[in-house]
């Protein structure tokens, strides 16, 4: 593909941001502070669409990029050739792990590709150049799992949450007189093994309760019935459970969390948008550290806020934590009052993430121009390391 005379020195960088879930979903809310931050002298900016469904949020994205294309009348092939008359230079798949997501990237419309932000495995596609990560999430040793070559940002997560949300109030053990855990994860996380695991988290903690939510799925009386026979045969009544369906709206769904004292994190499939909106409501996670990306996000978020003893390794390593948390009564007040600020500043800065973005951008860029093959490198703010 020839090099357009735009991306010639002095010129801004044209940069496509794909995805089919630009609507009010998880992938919204992690992409919308890195279009409200780039820098436009240096950037150009196009959002490209695929998604039928189409809302409030979507006008909202498109307002805050140079250019807007709607691709969702145009299959795989077309949407392809639509992005490469655009002369598009890097090309950015913001999307859930799914097969029809990626299709596109396979036709190369532009020269350098990657995938960012709710992806957490490898695209598969040698036509795809890059994947952006992180040290805590993908240590060194991880290259070997993904196609793309690793670009390790100091901070690669960067979550907006509405601008009308409820402050995280006081714990209510204050008031129930007992610790509440929760879970709010897709429910195909919660295995027999998590189950197993959180059973004695409980069976410790005299009084406690465990919440479980997730969208729709258990307002399934299938759904129900099943975790609560399997938390049953390790002891744990019903009474001692609480089963929920999902919020009507994300305000309802933040609130939620005002009930609850401490997140439970699920292995080794961890949460990631769950565990960030906990943590910025002043619910503590415990997490279970694993091999791989998805096993490793709340090493990620807890290691950035200091909380590396609330990182298990082993399933009694877990339960100890849990427990010991949960009979730290002023421990609990102190992040329920503290943990906004410190996830504001460790974890949801989006200048700083995006200006990492832009410097890893840059040296893609410049390596594409020098005739490079695709390298793994580090950024760490304008640095770019080896």
């Amino acid at each position: 593909m020839p090099v357009r005379a735009a991306s010639e020195e002095g010129k801004p960088l044209r940069i496509g941001y794909l995805s089919d879930e630009y609507y009010e979903w998880v992938t919204a809310r992690f992409t919308a502070p890195i279009l409200a931050n780039h820098d436009r002298a240096r950037f150009h900016v196009t959002g490209y669409a695929r998604n039928t469904l189409q809302d409030a949020t979507t006008a909202q994205l498109a307002a805050m990029t140079d250019e807007w294309r709607d691709l969702s009348g145009l299959d795989d092939r077309a949407a392809a050739v639509a992005i490469r008359a655009d002369e598009i230079d890097i090309l950015i798949l913001c999307s859930s792990y799914r097969a029809e997501s990626r299709t596109i990237l396979a036709f190369k419309p532009a020269p350098v590709q990657l995938c960012y932000s709710n992806l957490v495995s490898t695209s598969g596609l040698p036509a795809v150049d890059y994947l952006i990560t992180e040290a805590a999430t993908d240590p060194e040793g991880s290259d070997a799992l993904y196609t793309e070559k690793l670009v390790r940002l100091s901070n690669r997560n960067i979550y907006r949450p509405p601008d009308e949300a409820p402050d995280p109030g006081p714990p209510p053990f204050l008031e129930n007189d007992h610790v509440t855990f929760a879970s709010f994860n897709n429910l195909g996380k919660i295995t027999p093994e998590v189950v197993s695991v959180w059973s004695r988290v409980l069976d410790a903690v005299p009084g406690a309760r465990l919440v479980l939510k997730s969208v729709n799925r258990l307002s399934d009386d299938g759904a129900c019935t099943y975790f609560l026979e399997q938390f049953a045969s390790h002891g744990i009544v019903p009474e001692r459970l609480d089963l929920l369906t999902g919020d009507s709206d994300l305000q309802g769904h933040l609130a939620r969390y005002r009930t609850e004292d401490i997140a439970l994190d699920p292995f080794p499939c961890n949460g990631g948008t769950t565990s960030c909106e906990a943590l910025w409501m002043g619910v503590p996670v415990v997490t279970m550290a694993g091999d791989t990306f998805m096993g490793r996000q709340g090493v990620n978020y807890l290691g950035k806020l200091g909380l590396s003893d609330l990182i298990a390794t082993t399933p009694d390593a877990y339960v100890e934590a849990a427990v010991a948390l949960a009979g730290n009564s002023s421990r609990l007040q102190m992040l329920r009052a503290e943990l906004r600020d410190a996830v504001t500043a460790g974890l949801f800065d989006p200048q700083s993430h995006v200006a990492e973005l832009e410097t890893a951008y840059t040296e893609m860029w410049r390596c594409y121009l020098a005739g490079q093959e695709p390298a793994p490198f580090g950024v760490q703010g304008d640095q770019v390391l080896a």
